[in-house]
């Protein structure tokens, strides 16, 4: 079982987020286009001769092309002389945000696309910090402490991969994710740079999302991601609340509703999916549905190994339980 943000640190305030999503211009849009073409074409045909196997590279740098132009196609092509409809939107907001007084973390996972946006900000003259995987630890100290301290210093501009953890940076109330990433719980860890202990405002998270682009297929990889994660680990809540206790009952299953003493066929899949053994619970909840859930969890693992596994993970008062049933 987990114990979420929101049940440990009652006190924190709320944190609002939103996907905000943006339009190529004409110029990106058409070279998108064209660059999406090539690939698909270079890509089958590669397919076709060597397998798919031996095409992982040319698709991952497919990939990240199509990320690249999605977010500013200057990131890979020097020459490209139009707009990014993403630039407009994200430093439109900039500006907005820090003409009301509010101070911004903003995260890319390309070192070029933040270096970009600096130079811009220092053409309007304005402050930032700045942070990525290149830096020492003094001077990643000083980047923070000057952005904690300086109440002139707005906006903070951070490497996705060097900047998603083990940083507070509560003096920010606004974070911006210019690039979505396939993992979102790096980005969850990035928004909590702002969302964490000793934070006083409420905090307003914004991903950028290019329409009509990879950008929305790896939001909803990332979504389905989520929501497995939350079905297979839920936290005390919804785990309790969605046992049935008398309809188990009826099953002849023996439930208890304490968290400690988890007895119950329901609990015992919980746990398998907890340990990774997805295929194995999976198997246990086919043959439990064709035997009308009169099973035990003798049929998944046992309970001796049950016991051990949860001791492994720390979890040994539990495991005890298990193991003496």
């Amino acid at each position: 079982l987990r114990r979420t943000k929101g049940q440990v640190m009652q006190e924190l305030p709320p944190k609002f987020e939103k996907i905000h999503y943006c339009e190529m211009n004409e110029d990106q849009a058409e070279l998108y286009e064209k660059v999406k073409s090539q690939y698909r074409n270079e890509i089958l045909s590669h397919v076709n001769e060597v397998g798919m196997n031996k095409s992982r590279l040319k698709i991952f740098n497919g990939l990240m092309h199509l990320r690249q132009i999605a977010l500013n196609p200057k990131l890979k092509d020097h020459d490209y002389n139009g707009r990014s409809g993403k630039d407009d939107e994200i430093l439109h907001m900039i500006l907005r945000a820090i003409e009301n007084g509010h101070k911004i973390l903003l995260f890319s996972q390309f070192v070029g696309y933040l270096k970009n946006i600096g130079d811009y900000l220092k053409d309007h003259g304005l402050k930032y910090c700045y942070l990525d995987g290149s830096m020492d630890e003094e001077e990643r100290a000083k980047q923070i402490d000057h952005f904690q301290e300086d109440n002139s210093l707005r906006i903070f501009l951070l490497s996705l991969r060097a900047g998603n953890s083990g940083l507070n940076l509560t003096a920010a109330d606004y974070v911006f994710l210019a690039d979505p990433w396939w993992n979102p719980f790096t980005m969850k860890q990035a928004e909590d740079r702002a969302h964490r202990m000793g934070q006083e405002k409420s905090v307003f998270s914004y991903k950028f999302i290019t329409k009509n682009t990879i950008e929305e297929k790896i939001l909803t990889l990332q979504q389905k991601k989520t929501k497995l994660a939350e079905s297979i680990i839920p936290d005390e809540d919804t785990i309790l609340g969605n046992i049935d206790l008398e309809a188990a009952k009826k099953r002849n299953i023996a439930v208890t509703n304490t968290p400690d003493v988890l007895t119950d066929a329901t609990a015992e899949i919980g746990m398998l999916l907890i340990l990774g053994a997805c295929r194995r619970a999976a198997e246990g909840i086919q043959h439990a549905k064709e035997s009308n859930w009169k099973w035990t969890a003798d049929y998944l693992i046992g309970k001796q190994l049950t016991g051990t596994r949860l001791g492994i993970l720390g979890m040994g008062r539990i495991g005890q339980k298990i193991a003496s049933i």
